[in-house]
Protein backbone atom coordinates (compact mmCIF):
# COMPACT_ATOMS: atom_id res chain seq x y z
CA UNK A 1 0.00 0.00 0.00
CA UNK A 2 1.07 3.58 -0.61
CA UNK A 3 1.86 5.56 2.53
CA UNK A 4 -0.50 8.46 3.29
CA UNK A 5 -2.63 7.57 0.26
CA UNK A 6 -4.80 10.48 -0.84
CA UNK A 7 -8.51 9.75 -0.67
CA UNK A 8 -10.37 8.77 -3.80
CA UNK A 9 -12.81 11.64 -3.34
CA UNK A 10 -10.01 14.19 -3.10
CA UNK A 11 -8.22 12.71 -6.10
CA UNK A 12 -11.42 12.60 -8.17
CA UNK A 13 -12.24 16.22 -7.36
CA UNK A 14 -8.76 17.41 -8.41
CA UNK A 15 -8.90 15.26 -11.57
CA UNK A 16 -12.28 16.64 -12.64
CA UNK A 17 -11.31 20.21 -11.74
CA UNK A 18 -8.09 20.16 -13.80
CA UNK A 19 -9.89 18.42 -16.68
CA UNK A 20 -12.61 21.09 -16.63
CA UNK A 21 -10.00 23.86 -16.67
CA UNK A 22 -8.25 22.36 -19.70
CA UNK A 23 -11.55 21.80 -21.52
CA UNK A 24 -12.57 25.42 -20.94
CA UNK A 25 -9.20 26.53 -22.34
CA UNK A 26 -9.03 24.29 -25.39
CA UNK A 27 -12.62 23.76 -26.60
CA UNK A 28 -12.90 27.30 -28.09
CA UNK A 29 -9.90 26.58 -30.34
CA UNK A 30 -10.84 25.74 -33.92
CA UNK A 31 -9.13 23.33 -36.37
CA UNK A 32 -6.49 24.60 -38.75
CA UNK A 33 -3.76 23.25 -41.00
CA UNK A 34 -3.60 19.45 -41.22
CA UNK A 35 -6.26 19.11 -38.51
CA UNK A 36 -8.62 19.03 -41.49
CA UNK A 37 -7.04 15.96 -43.10
CA UNK A 38 -5.49 14.07 -40.19
CA UNK A 39 -6.99 10.65 -39.36
CA UNK A 40 -8.41 12.12 -36.12
CA UNK A 41 -10.81 14.24 -38.19
CA UNK A 42 -14.20 12.63 -39.00
CA UNK A 43 -13.64 9.63 -41.29
CA UNK A 44 -17.05 9.10 -42.91
CA UNK A 45 -15.59 6.65 -45.43
CA UNK A 46 -13.64 4.53 -42.95
CA UNK A 47 -12.46 1.06 -44.03
CA UNK A 48 -10.93 -1.68 -41.89
CA UNK A 49 -7.82 -1.45 -44.06
CA UNK A 50 -7.26 2.01 -42.55
CA UNK A 51 -6.10 0.23 -39.38
CA UNK A 52 -3.19 -1.38 -41.23
CA UNK A 53 0.21 0.27 -41.70
CA UNK A 54 0.12 2.80 -44.54
CA UNK A 55 3.50 3.65 -46.07
CA UNK A 56 5.59 4.91 -43.16
CA UNK A 57 2.78 5.41 -40.63
CA UNK A 58 0.97 2.99 -38.34
CA UNK A 59 -1.22 4.72 -35.80
CA UNK A 60 -4.42 2.67 -35.71
CA UNK A 61 -5.71 4.42 -32.59
CA UNK A 62 -5.93 7.66 -34.59
CA UNK A 63 -7.89 5.87 -37.29
CA UNK A 64 -10.29 4.33 -34.74
CA UNK A 65 -10.95 7.72 -33.22
CA UNK A 66 -11.59 9.22 -36.66
CA UNK A 67 -13.95 6.36 -37.50
CA UNK A 68 -15.98 7.03 -34.36
CA UNK A 69 -16.11 10.73 -35.21
CA UNK A 70 -17.32 9.75 -38.68
CA UNK A 71 -20.51 8.48 -37.01
CA UNK A 72 -21.10 11.92 -35.48
CA UNK A 73 -19.05 14.53 -37.39
CA UNK A 74 -20.67 17.40 -35.52
CA UNK A 75 -18.63 16.43 -32.44
CA UNK A 76 -15.46 17.60 -34.21
CA UNK A 77 -13.39 19.29 -32.83
CA UNK A 78 -14.92 19.37 -29.32
CA UNK A 79 -14.52 15.60 -28.89
CA UNK A 80 -10.86 15.88 -29.90
CA UNK A 81 -10.16 18.59 -27.36
CA UNK A 82 -11.92 16.69 -24.55
CA UNK A 83 -10.12 13.44 -25.42
CA UNK A 84 -6.70 15.15 -25.48
CA UNK A 85 -7.37 16.98 -22.22
CA UNK A 86 -8.54 13.75 -20.57
CA UNK A 87 -5.41 11.92 -21.71
CA UNK A 88 -3.20 14.71 -20.37
CA UNK A 89 -4.88 14.83 -16.96
CA UNK A 90 -4.88 11.03 -16.78
CA UNK A 91 -1.12 11.12 -17.39
CA UNK A 92 -0.83 13.67 -14.59
CA UNK A 93 -2.79 11.41 -12.22
CA UNK A 94 -0.49 8.46 -12.84
CA UNK A 95 2.55 10.72 -12.64
CA UNK A 96 1.46 11.61 -9.10
CA UNK A 97 1.02 7.96 -8.17
CA UNK A 98 4.40 7.02 -9.68
CA UNK A 99 6.15 9.77 -7.73
CA UNK A 100 4.55 8.57 -4.51
CA UNK A 101 5.52 4.95 -5.09
CA UNK A 102 8.85 5.33 -6.85
CA UNK A 103 10.38 7.98 -4.58
CA UNK A 104 8.02 7.72 -1.58
CA UNK A 105 7.45 11.46 -1.85
CA UNK A 106 5.25 13.43 0.49
CA UNK A 107 2.02 14.69 -1.03
CA UNK A 108 3.36 18.23 -1.25
CA UNK A 109 6.47 17.25 -3.15
CA UNK A 110 4.59 14.86 -5.45
CA UNK A 111 2.05 17.60 -6.16
CA UNK A 112 4.81 20.07 -7.08
CA UNK A 113 6.39 17.66 -9.57
CA UNK A 114 2.99 16.66 -10.98
CA UNK A 115 2.06 20.32 -11.32
CA UNK A 116 5.12 20.78 -13.50
CA UNK A 117 3.90 18.02 -15.82
CA UNK A 118 0.34 19.35 -15.96
CA UNK A 119 1.08 23.05 -16.43
CA UNK A 120 4.56 23.39 -17.94
CA UNK A 121 4.75 25.57 -21.04
CA UNK A 122 6.22 22.60 -22.95
CA UNK A 123 2.92 20.71 -22.78
CA UNK A 124 0.60 23.47 -23.97
CA UNK A 125 1.00 23.12 -27.74
CA UNK A 126 0.30 19.39 -27.61
CA UNK A 127 -2.65 19.69 -25.24
CA UNK A 128 -4.19 22.53 -27.27
CA UNK A 129 -3.78 20.74 -30.61
CA UNK A 130 -6.68 18.87 -32.16
CA UNK A 131 -4.55 16.22 -33.87
CA UNK A 132 -2.25 15.45 -30.93
CA UNK A 133 -4.10 12.45 -29.51
CA UNK A 134 -1.20 10.26 -30.63
CA UNK A 135 1.38 12.41 -28.86
CA UNK A 136 -0.57 12.65 -25.60
CA UNK A 137 -1.79 9.06 -25.42
CA UNK A 138 1.56 7.59 -26.44
CA UNK A 139 2.97 9.34 -23.39
CA UNK A 140 0.03 8.54 -21.11
CA UNK A 141 0.03 4.83 -21.96
CA UNK A 142 3.79 4.79 -21.33
CA UNK A 143 3.36 6.49 -17.95
CA UNK A 144 0.68 3.96 -17.04
CA UNK A 145 3.01 1.16 -18.19
CA UNK A 146 5.66 2.40 -15.75
CA UNK A 147 3.10 2.36 -12.95
CA UNK A 148 2.11 -1.20 -13.87
CA UNK A 149 5.77 -2.24 -13.85
CA UNK A 150 6.24 -0.72 -10.38
CA UNK A 151 3.30 -2.82 -9.15
CA UNK A 152 4.89 -5.88 -10.76
CA UNK A 153 8.18 -5.31 -8.93
CA UNK A 154 6.39 -4.68 -5.64
CA UNK A 155 3.95 -7.58 -5.76
CA UNK A 156 5.85 -10.06 -7.96
CA UNK A 157 2.72 -10.93 -9.93
CA UNK A 158 3.17 -11.58 -13.63
CA UNK A 159 -0.20 -10.10 -14.53
CA UNK A 160 1.18 -6.65 -13.73
CA UNK A 161 4.09 -7.27 -16.07
CA UNK A 162 1.63 -8.33 -18.78
CA UNK A 163 -0.40 -5.18 -18.12
CA UNK A 164 2.72 -3.04 -18.38
CA UNK A 165 3.71 -4.70 -21.68
CA UNK A 166 0.18 -4.22 -23.06
CA UNK A 167 0.27 -0.51 -22.18
CA UNK A 168 3.67 -0.16 -23.87
CA UNK A 169 2.16 -1.75 -26.98
CA UNK A 170 -0.72 0.73 -26.88
CA UNK A 171 1.82 3.55 -26.57
CA UNK A 172 3.55 2.27 -29.72
CA UNK A 173 0.25 1.93 -31.59
CA UNK A 174 -0.65 5.49 -30.60
CA UNK A 175 2.65 6.78 -31.99
CA UNK A 176 5.79 4.97 -33.06
CA UNK A 177 8.11 6.63 -30.54
CA UNK A 178 6.07 4.86 -27.86
CA UNK A 179 8.15 1.76 -28.64
CA UNK A 180 10.95 3.15 -26.50
CA UNK A 181 8.81 2.64 -23.38
CA UNK A 182 9.47 -1.11 -23.64
CA UNK A 183 13.14 -0.41 -22.88
CA UNK A 184 12.88 2.67 -20.69
CA UNK A 185 10.34 1.39 -18.15
CA UNK A 186 12.70 -1.09 -16.37
CA UNK A 187 15.47 1.53 -16.34
CA UNK A 188 13.23 4.14 -14.75
CA UNK A 189 12.31 1.73 -11.98
CA UNK A 190 16.01 1.51 -11.10
CA UNK A 191 15.99 5.26 -10.41
CA UNK A 192 13.63 4.86 -7.48
CA UNK A 193 14.99 1.92 -5.55
CA UNK A 194 13.79 3.54 -2.33
CA UNK A 195 10.31 2.32 -3.26
CA UNK A 196 11.40 -1.33 -3.45
CA UNK A 197 13.33 -2.45 -0.36
CA UNK A 198 16.01 -5.00 -1.17
CA UNK A 199 18.29 -7.32 0.65
CA UNK A 200 21.60 -5.82 1.53
CA UNK A 201 24.85 -6.94 -0.01
CA UNK A 202 26.49 -6.86 -3.44
CA UNK A 203 25.07 -10.26 -4.42
CA UNK A 204 21.50 -9.03 -3.94
CA UNK A 205 22.27 -5.79 -5.77
CA UNK A 206 23.78 -7.68 -8.71
CA UNK A 207 20.76 -9.94 -8.79
CA UNK A 208 18.44 -6.94 -9.06
CA UNK A 209 20.58 -5.47 -11.84
CA UNK A 210 20.45 -8.75 -13.77
CA UNK A 211 16.65 -8.81 -13.43
CA UNK A 212 16.47 -5.26 -14.78
CA UNK A 213 18.71 -6.12 -17.72
CA UNK A 214 16.57 -9.17 -18.45
CA UNK A 215 13.49 -6.97 -18.55
CA UNK A 216 15.28 -4.52 -20.85
CA UNK A 217 16.16 -7.45 -23.12
CA UNK A 218 12.53 -8.53 -22.97
CA UNK A 219 11.54 -5.02 -24.02
CA UNK A 220 13.86 -5.25 -27.02
CA UNK A 221 12.18 -8.51 -28.00
CA UNK A 222 8.80 -6.79 -27.86
CA UNK A 223 10.20 -4.07 -30.16
CA UNK A 224 11.42 -6.73 -32.57
CA UNK A 225 7.98 -8.38 -32.49
CA UNK A 226 6.37 -5.00 -33.32
CA UNK A 227 8.56 -4.56 -36.39
CA UNK A 228 7.98 -8.17 -37.43
CA UNK A 229 4.21 -7.66 -37.32
CA UNK A 230 4.54 -4.37 -39.15
CA UNK A 231 6.66 -5.96 -41.87
CA UNK A 232 4.20 -8.84 -42.23
CA UNK A 233 1.31 -6.38 -42.68
CA UNK A 234 2.97 -3.79 -44.88
CA UNK A 235 6.18 -5.32 -46.25
CA UNK A 236 8.14 -2.44 -44.77
CA UNK A 237 9.37 -1.16 -41.43
CA UNK A 238 9.95 2.43 -42.62
CA UNK A 239 8.95 5.08 -40.09
CA UNK A 240 7.48 8.48 -40.85
CA UNK A 241 4.45 10.75 -40.69
CA UNK A 242 1.62 11.70 -43.01
CA UNK A 243 4.06 13.80 -45.03
CA UNK A 244 6.21 10.78 -45.82
CA UNK A 245 9.10 8.66 -44.58
CA UNK A 246 11.45 10.17 -42.03
CA UNK A 247 15.01 10.83 -43.04
CA UNK A 248 16.93 9.28 -40.15
CA UNK A 249 20.28 11.02 -39.65
CA UNK A 250 23.02 11.30 -37.06
CA UNK A 251 24.68 14.68 -37.44
CA UNK A 252 25.03 18.09 -35.86
CA UNK A 253 21.33 18.53 -36.63
CA UNK A 254 20.63 15.58 -34.33
CA UNK A 255 22.24 17.49 -31.47
CA UNK A 256 20.32 20.63 -32.45
CA UNK A 257 17.02 18.73 -32.33
CA UNK A 258 17.91 17.27 -28.95
CA UNK A 259 18.70 20.72 -27.56
CA UNK A 260 15.43 22.04 -29.01
CA UNK A 261 13.48 19.29 -27.25
CA UNK A 262 15.21 19.91 -23.92
CA UNK A 263 14.72 23.67 -24.18
CA UNK A 264 11.05 23.22 -25.09
CA UNK A 265 10.42 20.89 -22.16
CA UNK A 266 12.37 22.58 -19.38
CA UNK A 267 12.20 26.29 -20.14
CA UNK A 268 9.21 28.59 -19.81
CA UNK A 269 10.34 30.93 -22.59
CA UNK A 270 7.72 32.16 -25.07
CA UNK A 271 8.87 30.65 -28.37
CA UNK A 272 6.06 32.45 -30.22
CA UNK A 273 7.42 35.81 -29.06
CA UNK A 274 10.84 34.68 -30.31
CA UNK A 275 9.98 33.32 -33.77
CA UNK A 276 6.78 35.06 -34.88
CA UNK A 277 7.09 38.49 -36.45
CA UNK A 278 6.66 41.14 -35.29
CA UNK A 279 8.59 39.86 -32.28
CA UNK A 280 7.27 40.68 -28.84
CA UNK A 281 10.64 41.42 -27.26
CA UNK A 282 9.16 42.57 -23.94
CA UNK A 283 7.21 39.33 -23.45
CA UNK A 284 10.23 37.31 -24.54
CA UNK A 285 12.47 39.08 -22.00
CA UNK A 286 9.95 38.67 -19.17
CA UNK A 287 9.51 34.93 -19.77
CA UNK A 288 13.29 34.46 -19.97
CA UNK A 289 13.74 36.21 -16.62
CA UNK A 290 10.92 34.23 -15.01
CA UNK A 291 12.44 30.97 -16.31
CA UNK A 292 15.85 31.64 -14.80
CA UNK A 293 15.06 30.73 -11.15
CA UNK A 294 13.76 27.30 -12.21
CA UNK A 295 16.65 26.65 -14.59
CA UNK A 296 19.20 27.68 -11.95
CA UNK A 297 17.50 25.48 -9.34
CA UNK A 298 17.41 22.57 -11.79
CA UNK A 299 21.10 22.97 -12.68
CA UNK A 300 22.20 23.36 -9.05
CA UNK A 301 20.18 20.32 -7.97
CA UNK A 302 21.60 18.32 -10.87
CA UNK A 303 25.16 19.20 -9.88
CA UNK A 304 24.45 18.17 -6.31
CA UNK A 305 22.86 14.90 -7.43
CA UNK A 306 25.89 14.08 -9.57
CA UNK A 307 28.39 14.96 -6.85
CA UNK A 308 26.50 12.89 -4.26
CA UNK A 309 27.78 9.33 -4.43
CA UNK A 310 24.52 7.89 -3.13
CA UNK A 311 22.39 9.50 -5.83
CA UNK A 312 24.82 9.68 -8.77
CA UNK A 313 24.02 6.36 -10.45
CA UNK A 314 20.27 6.81 -10.22
CA UNK A 315 20.55 10.37 -11.49
CA UNK A 316 22.64 9.30 -14.49
CA UNK A 317 20.21 6.44 -15.19
CA UNK A 318 17.31 8.89 -15.16
CA UNK A 319 19.12 11.25 -17.56
CA UNK A 320 20.06 8.34 -19.84
CA UNK A 321 16.45 7.14 -19.89
CA UNK A 322 15.21 10.63 -20.80
CA UNK A 323 17.83 10.91 -23.55
CA UNK A 324 16.84 7.52 -24.92
CA UNK A 325 13.22 8.61 -25.00
CA UNK A 326 14.11 11.65 -27.12
CA UNK A 327 16.06 9.57 -29.64
CA UNK A 328 13.19 8.97 -32.13
CA UNK A 329 12.64 12.71 -32.54
CA UNK A 330 16.31 13.68 -32.31
CA UNK A 331 17.18 11.55 -35.35
CA UNK A 332 14.07 12.38 -37.40
CA UNK A 333 12.06 15.55 -36.86
CA UNK A 334 11.15 17.87 -34.02
CA UNK A 335 8.34 20.35 -33.39
CA UNK A 336 6.88 22.15 -30.42
CA UNK A 337 4.51 19.36 -29.46
CA UNK A 338 7.32 16.79 -29.42
CA UNK A 339 8.64 18.29 -26.17
CA UNK A 340 5.53 16.93 -24.45
CA UNK A 341 6.97 13.55 -23.49
CA UNK A 342 10.15 15.02 -22.05
CA UNK A 343 8.09 17.08 -19.59
CA UNK A 344 7.21 13.83 -17.79
CA UNK A 345 10.89 13.16 -17.28
CA UNK A 346 11.16 16.69 -15.95
CA UNK A 347 8.56 15.77 -13.33
CA UNK A 348 10.59 12.69 -12.41
CA UNK A 349 13.74 14.81 -12.09
CA UNK A 350 11.98 17.27 -9.83
CA UNK A 351 10.64 14.41 -7.72
CA UNK A 352 14.12 12.89 -7.53
CA UNK A 353 15.65 16.18 -6.37
CA UNK A 354 12.91 16.76 -3.79
CA UNK A 355 13.29 13.21 -2.47
CA UNK A 356 16.99 13.80 -1.92
CA UNK A 357 16.22 17.24 -0.42
CA UNK A 358 18.39 19.19 -2.86
CA UNK A 359 17.63 22.88 -2.30
CA UNK A 360 14.11 22.00 -1.13
CA UNK A 361 13.54 24.80 1.38
CA UNK A 362 10.01 26.15 1.42
CA UNK A 363 10.95 29.70 0.36
CA UNK A 364 13.18 28.43 -2.44
CA UNK A 365 10.45 26.21 -3.85
CA UNK A 366 7.82 28.93 -3.58
CA UNK A 367 10.03 31.42 -5.44
CA UNK A 368 11.16 28.97 -8.13
CA UNK A 369 7.82 27.41 -8.98
CA UNK A 370 5.74 30.57 -8.60
CA UNK A 371 7.93 32.29 -11.20
CA UNK A 372 7.71 29.23 -13.45
CA UNK A 373 3.91 29.06 -13.15
CA UNK A 374 3.56 32.76 -13.91
CA UNK A 375 5.77 32.43 -16.99
CA UNK A 376 3.91 29.31 -18.12
CA UNK A 377 0.61 31.17 -17.79
CA UNK A 378 1.88 34.08 -19.89
CA UNK A 379 3.20 31.71 -22.57
CA UNK A 380 -0.06 29.75 -22.58
CA UNK A 381 -2.20 32.87 -22.96
CA UNK A 382 -0.06 34.13 -25.84
CA UNK A 383 -0.08 30.78 -27.65
CA UNK A 384 -3.81 30.40 -27.05
CA UNK A 385 -4.48 33.74 -28.71
CA UNK A 386 -2.30 32.81 -31.70
CA UNK A 387 -3.96 29.39 -32.06
CA UNK A 388 -7.38 31.02 -31.86
CA UNK A 389 -6.46 33.46 -34.63
CA UNK A 390 -5.11 30.67 -36.82
CA UNK A 391 -8.36 28.74 -36.45
CA UNK A 392 -10.52 31.75 -37.25
CA UNK A 393 -8.60 32.40 -40.49
CA UNK A 394 -10.10 29.18 -41.88
CA UNK A 395 -13.32 31.01 -42.69
CA UNK A 396 -11.53 33.25 -45.23
CA UNK A 397 -11.38 30.34 -47.68
CA UNK A 398 -14.49 28.53 -46.42
CA UNK A 399 -16.77 31.51 -46.98
CA UNK A 400 -15.71 31.85 -50.62
CA UNK A 401 -16.28 28.14 -51.29
CA UNK A 402 -19.61 28.11 -49.44
CA UNK A 403 -20.87 31.12 -51.38
CA UNK A 404 -19.83 29.56 -54.70
CA UNK A 405 -22.04 26.51 -54.04
CA UNK A 406 -24.93 28.25 -52.31
CA UNK A 407 -28.14 26.46 -53.30
CA UNK A 408 -26.20 23.95 -55.43
CA UNK A 409 -25.14 20.37 -55.03
CA UNK A 410 -21.68 20.14 -53.43
CA UNK A 411 -18.85 18.74 -55.56
CA UNK A 412 -17.81 15.13 -55.17
CA UNK A 413 -14.34 15.07 -56.74
CA UNK A 414 -12.17 18.18 -56.44
CA UNK A 415 -8.74 19.08 -57.77
CA UNK A 416 -7.02 21.50 -55.40
CA UNK A 417 -4.31 23.71 -56.86
CA UNK A 418 -2.38 25.00 -53.85
CA UNK A 419 -0.53 28.14 -54.90
CA UNK A 420 2.15 28.49 -52.23
CA UNK A 421 3.35 31.92 -53.30
CA UNK A 422 4.05 33.29 -49.84
CA UNK A 423 7.00 32.32 -47.70
CA UNK A 424 6.08 30.04 -44.83
CA UNK A 425 7.13 31.23 -41.41
CA UNK A 426 9.50 29.29 -39.20
CA UNK A 427 6.82 28.73 -36.59
CA UNK A 428 3.46 27.01 -36.81
CA UNK A 429 2.02 30.29 -35.55
CA UNK A 430 3.25 32.39 -38.50
CA UNK A 431 1.80 30.86 -41.64
CA UNK A 432 -0.15 32.28 -44.62
CA UNK A 433 -3.94 32.64 -44.40
CA UNK A 434 -4.68 29.65 -46.66
CA UNK A 435 -2.60 27.44 -44.37
CA UNK A 436 -5.40 27.60 -41.80
CA UNK A 437 -7.86 25.95 -44.19
CA UNK A 438 -5.10 23.65 -45.43
CA UNK A 439 -5.60 25.19 -48.85
CA UNK A 440 -9.27 24.26 -49.07
CA UNK A 441 -9.47 20.87 -47.37
CA UNK A 442 -11.47 22.52 -44.57
CA UNK A 443 -14.43 22.75 -46.97
CA UNK A 444 -15.38 19.18 -46.05
CA UNK A 445 -16.65 20.56 -42.78
CA UNK A 446 -19.19 22.66 -44.70
CA UNK A 447 -20.97 19.51 -45.93
CA UNK A 448 -20.81 17.33 -42.81
CA UNK A 449 -17.58 15.67 -43.99
CA UNK A 450 -19.27 13.76 -46.82
CA UNK A 451 -18.41 16.12 -49.67
CA UNK A 452 -16.13 16.31 -51.48
CA UNK A 453 -15.65 12.56 -51.13
CA UNK A 454 -12.35 12.78 -53.01
CA UNK A 455 -9.83 15.61 -53.04
CA UNK A 456 -6.43 15.73 -54.67
CA UNK A 457 -3.98 18.49 -53.89
CA UNK A 458 -1.30 19.70 -56.29
CA UNK A 459 1.20 22.27 -55.00
CA UNK A 460 2.75 24.98 -57.17
CA UNK A 461 4.94 27.89 -56.15
CA UNK A 462 3.42 30.63 -58.32
CA UNK A 463 0.12 31.45 -59.98
CA UNK A 464 1.83 31.20 -63.36
CA UNK A 465 2.22 27.44 -62.87
CA UNK A 466 -1.52 26.97 -62.36
CA UNK A 467 -2.55 26.14 -65.95
CA UNK A 468 0.22 23.63 -66.46
CA UNK A 469 -0.62 21.86 -63.20
CA UNK A 470 -4.32 21.68 -64.11
CA UNK A 471 -3.54 20.32 -67.58
CA UNK A 472 -1.29 17.57 -66.24
CA UNK A 473 -3.81 16.58 -63.56
CA UNK A 474 -6.72 16.41 -66.03
CA UNK A 475 -4.62 14.32 -68.40
CA UNK A 476 -4.20 11.75 -65.62
CA UNK A 477 -7.80 11.86 -64.41
CA UNK A 478 -10.62 13.74 -66.13
CA UNK A 479 -13.32 12.91 -63.58
CA UNK A 480 -12.97 16.06 -61.47
CA UNK A 481 -16.22 17.99 -61.16
CA UNK A 482 -14.49 21.08 -59.75
CA UNK A 483 -11.10 22.74 -59.64
CA UNK A 484 -10.27 25.04 -56.74
CA UNK A 485 -7.27 27.33 -57.04
CA UNK A 486 -6.30 28.51 -53.56
CA UNK A 487 -3.60 31.14 -53.12
CA UNK A 488 -1.57 31.56 -49.95
CA UNK A 489 -3.27 34.88 -49.12
CA UNK A 490 -6.68 33.15 -49.14
CA UNK A 491 -7.79 34.29 -52.62
CA UNK A 492 -9.83 31.53 -54.32
CA UNK A 493 -10.81 30.71 -57.88
CA UNK A 494 -13.63 28.16 -58.16
CA UNK A 495 -13.84 26.40 -61.55
CA UNK A 496 -16.91 24.19 -61.93
CA UNK A 497 -16.94 21.44 -64.55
Amino acid sequence: METNEHSWSEGLFIFVFVLAVYCLITVPLQPFSDDWVYPTSPQCFFRLSDLLPAAAVWRPLDSLFGALLGLAPSLFPVANHVAVAFGHVLGGYFTFRILRRLFLLKKRDAAIATGFFLFAAGTFTAVASIDSLNQVYSSTFGIMALYGYILFKERARRRYYALSALLCALAALAKENGLVWFVVVPLLHRCGSEAAPRKEGPAAANGELIKTLKDVAGGLLFCAAYFAVRFALAGSVALGAEAGTYEITLSIRTLARFVTLVAGAFSFVDSVALFVTPRNEVLLAVTVLLSLPFLVWLAASGCKAFSNKGSRLRFVTLLASASLMTLPNSVTTVGEMHAYLLVFFGALLIGFFLKNEFYSGKMILVAVFSAALLSSTMVGVHKWRCLREMGLKTRVVNEVIQKAYEGEKPPDHVLLIKVMDEKKGYSLFSQPVAFSSYYGYSARGLWNWRHPARMRGVAVTSIGEKDGAIGRALAEDGSYDAIWVIRANGACEIIKR
